[in-house]
């Protein structure tokens, strides 16, 4: 995993990786480090949605998850920690394709999780963290860098406003009716 801290200490998480052998299998310091910012990031979204599934319930598969994702986006982990101590993450995939053909050709990089833990917040180290996945967004020659929220989430939203993203597509969600019975009528068929 990369560092992130304000000391400047940055560790590549592909070397950190050639040092383990490839992605973990086991949790290692940083990975468990990461599954606790995993829960808290799953749980707050929970919050939001209760639909979602716990924190715990799914942080060992999500980290997998984030890590093949992270090797088929080229993508980076970004640690940050304050006085030893891990208090945020973020995850940046630099090369996304762009998948529909009402799209545009080629691909973006997309903040794909951003978490500051709740006892380090209102402090600058998620506008940190999200100028630090910009940087290495543009490093990598991105275009376009694009961040998700659930629409629930006003603090994150206005943070990301802030930054400089703009709305880009929204979608909707509602829980359908029951299925219609008989025939359909339009407005204006008679």
């Amino acid at each position: 995993m990369c560092r992130y801290d304000f000391s400047e200490h940055i560790r590549s998480e592909r070397d950190a990786r050639r040092r383990r052998g490839g992605y973990p299998a086991v949790p290692d310091e940083d990975s468990a480090s990461l599954l606790d910012c995993i829960v808290e990031l799953q749980d707050a979204e929970r919050s939001i949605d209760g639909r979602l599934r716990p924190g715990r319930a799914i942080a060992s598969d999500y980290l997998v998850a984030m890590l093949e994702e992270c090797r088929q986006y080229a993508g980076q982990i970004f640690v940050l920690e304050v006085e030893g101590t891990v208090a945020g993450f973020t995850t940046v995939y630099t090369r996304v394709p762009f998948e529909r053909l009402d799209e545009p050709p080629g691909d973006y990089a997309i903040v794909a999780e951003l978490l500051v833990r709740r006892e380090y917040r209102r402090r600058g180290y998620a506008r940190a963290l999200l100028a630090h996945g910009e940087r290495h967004a543009a490093s990598q020659g991105a275009a376009e860098l694009r961040i998700g929220v659930l629409s629930g989430n006003a603090a994150a939203r206005a943070l990301y406003l802030d930054y400089g993203f703009r709305p880009y597509i929204e979608t909707l969600s509602k829980v359908p009716f029951a299925p219609v019975t008989g025939q359909l009528s339009v407005a204006g068929d008679r």
